[in-house]
């Protein structure tokens, strides 16, 4: 098992990869026209993969940096993953209201599974009485939460989004976090200094189990 290292997950769609480019990432993408979701994550959604993918995936990655480095400078220069924080629930909960992801899935890879893995379920990642924080999305009813996403409606520090002009189904209405409302309807209402350490355990899922990500070389 490895997480790759960039810190988003990318749900990425035929029609992003078909535009004119405009700069270049790493590591790869490819394209989808066999799968209707990719997801690549480092901490949300582990990914299973045998050493020979890893190795398939160096190389063409080596490949493409090398040719990009003929034509657009030095390969140190491009940036390692793409801003998707903020977008990464709405795509996710589009490919569910679209038929291609169940809501139990939706669930188990944004909350349940690295919960799990980083040793913080049930206190996260669940809702259980007397055991869980009361940490909750609310959706809009409907159709009224679609939105078409700009980078002057995101709150990163990060002047692109690789999803611009992307539909997305819906949007979070509200954020909870231990039963306090910190983001309603696009306003940011958290408090500097409001969250709180949670140190991590050892993963509790099936596999890897009872290991600190440390210990699987997680990077």
């Amino acid at each position: 098992m490895k997480a790759q290292s960039a810190s988003a997950v990318l749900l990425l769609v035929n029609h992003l990869l078909i535009k004119k480019p405009s700069g270049v990432v790493s590591p790869m993408v490819h394209s989808l026209s066999s799968r209707p979701i990719t997801l690549h994550s480092a901490s949300t959604i582990p990914m299973a993969k045998t050493e020979a993918e890893r190795c398939s995936l160096k190389l063409l990655k080596v490949k493409l940096l090398f040719k990009l480095h003929l034509t657009t400078g030095h390969f140190k220069f491009i940036p390692n993953g793409l801003p998707g924080l903020e977008t990464r629930l709405p795509l996710l909960m589009s490919g569910v209201l679209q038929g291609r992801l169940t809501l139990q899935k939706f669930v188990e890879l944004t909350s349940t599974n690295p919960a799990k893995l980083y040793g913080c379920y049930p206190q996260k990642g669940t809702l259980l009485p007397g055991l869980s924080d009361a940490d909750l999305v609310i959706w809009y009813p409907g159709d009224k939460g679609a939105k078409t996403i700009e980078n002057e409606m995101l709150h990163h520090d990060v002047d692109y989004t690789p999803y611009e002009g992307k539909e997305v189904d819906n949007w979070p209405r509200y954020t909870i976090l231990r039963g306090e409302v910190i983001y309603a309807e696009g306003k940011v209402l958290g408090k500097k200094g409001q969250g709180e350490f949670l140190k991590r355990g050892k993963s509790s899922l099936s596999s890897p189990g009872n290991k600190f990500l440390s210990e699987l070389g997680f990077d």
